[in-house]
């Protein structure tokens, strides 16, 4: 898939540094709430 995600980027007008930015923010954004989901499972006992 994401074989196929990076031919059809190749065709369209994006430029790859700012996607390259822009996926990284949006890594960061999601790992921060991934962490915090996941604390909450933890056992402290």
């Amino acid at each position: 898939m994401a074989t196929g995600v990076g031919i059809l980027l190749n065709f369209a007008p994006v430029n790859p540094i700012k996607a390259l930015y822009w996926c990284a923010v949006i890594n960061g954004i999601v790992a921060v709430s991934v962490m915090a989901d996941g604390s909450q499972f933890e056992d402290h006992g």
